[in-house]
């Protein structure tokens, strides 16, 4: 038989953890962190050849010696062999289950694991639904539109798809302004207004705003095909009448609520990646503030479960509606339960989210019922 192709991929969250799931029997877990600038061409490959020896000593452990003469598999060899990677940041994740191969690389540094069970340990990879390997940023101006693309190597201009006006004046030229929009505009003076452009009435105002609302919506119209692909969130940045403008037209889901006020014409792509981050760590912590008041909603109304014994039923049999877990890892055989919950719930298609500024209220994981107990055992009654 020939040996298995393998290939490496870049992890999504949203993607590959339902895909990881599905895999089950005897499995290995490796991460191998990546250095950087201080990663020579071969240093990976002798990390990786290293990890696979100490995943022999521990399959013979767990699953015999029969196995173990197996490992490891030569595709795993070949890769390990063949391997020549140059500074690269964030970290590598290997999983082997009976015969099936995936790797992923992902924007995240972990320490060296090696993790062998009958599901694959994906505890390091679970902080990654909070954080996505990148975001894009818009930036509004009515001379130009550009949009970016920030990852943790650093930020990058993003081509722009066939359809996008290059300013206002060519998106609106010889056009008449939609009425639907009128109708919609403000009248008077605009909070945040660029300085440099004066109308002569606010009926000119109102007309200018019109034309700025085509503008835009045109460019949302012409973006929503990439961004839906990429399905990475979208930030904006410009001045404070422009991101209401675009705020209001936008169609696009993952559109960010936290936005970056100020031009991006006069930010040099360092300033502008260090703003973004910035808004970025804002609207994490926010995110996971919303959380723990939804975990304490639950709470005072009996849909909250704390109890380890109580919560893993609950969440194997699906009436966990919201899974919440922490992001450090305890070294001990917490994380095995924890990654068993983990796993569970993402087969029941459950939400999952990882705190990293806030304290689990349960310090180990908790969850929200999908009906409050009593509405759940009404329920059972009735049926």
């Amino acid at each position: 038989m020939p040996a298995q192709s393998i290939r490496e991929e870049y992890f999504s969250p949203t993607v590959h953890l339902q895909q990881i799931q599905q895999l089950s029997g005897k499995c290995v877990s490796l991460y191998l962190p990546l250095d950087g600038a201080q990663e020579g061409s071969n240093v990976f490959a002798t990390r990786m050849k290293a990890a696979l020896k100490r995943a022999r000593q521990r399959v013979a452990e767990e699953f015999g010696d029969e196995m173990a003469s197996a490992w490891p598999p030569e595709s795993l060899a070949r890769f390990a062999n063949q391997i020549r990677r140059g500074p690269q940041q964030g970290g590598i994740a290997i999983f082997f289950c009976d015969g099936q191969t995936r790797i992923f690389h992902a924007p995240k540094s972990w320490q060296e694991g090696v993790y062998v069970g009958t599901e694959c340990y994906i505890r390091p990879l679970l902080p990654l639904l909070m954080r996505p390997k990148a975001f894009y940023v818009l930036g509004l101006s009515e001379q130009n539109v550009r949009l970016f693309l920030c990852t943790p190597e650093g930020i990058e201009d993003v081509t722009l798809p066939d359809g996008i006006p290059a300013n206002l004046e060519e998106a609106t030229h010889f056009e008449p302004p939609d009425h639907r929009l009128e109708h919609g505009s403000a009248s008077g003076p605009m909070p945040g207004q660029e300085r440099g452009i004066r109308f002569g009435t606010s009926a000119d105002e109102e007309k200018h705003n019109v034309y700025l609302k085509q503008f835009f919506s045109k460019v949302d119209g012409a973006l929503r095909p990439l961004l839906t692909r990429e399905n990475y969130p979208l930030m904006l940045a410009g001045i404070k009448r422009q991101l209401t403008l675009y705020s209001g037209l936008n169609t696009y889901e993952h559109l960010l609520a936290h936005h970056i006020e100020g031009s991006h014409r006069w930010l040099s792509p360092d300033d502008l990646y260090q703003l973004a981050n910035e808004a970025w760590e804002v609207y994490q912590e926010t995110q996971e503030s919303d959380i723990l008041q939804e975990l304490n909603d639950a709470d005072s109304h009996a849909k909250l479960v704390k109890d380890a014994i109580e919560l893993l039923p609950a969440v194997e049999s699906g009436k966990i509606h919201h899974l919440v877990l922490p992001e450090r890892e305890f070294g001990d055989a917490t994380d095995e339960m924890v990654n068993h919950l983990a796993m569970a719930a993402l087969r029941q298609r459950s939400r999952v989210s990882v705190l990293s500024h806030h304290a689990v209220p349960a310090a180990s994981a908790a969850g929200i019922l999908r009906y409050g107990r009593g509405q759940h055992n009404a329920k059972a009654k009735a049926s």
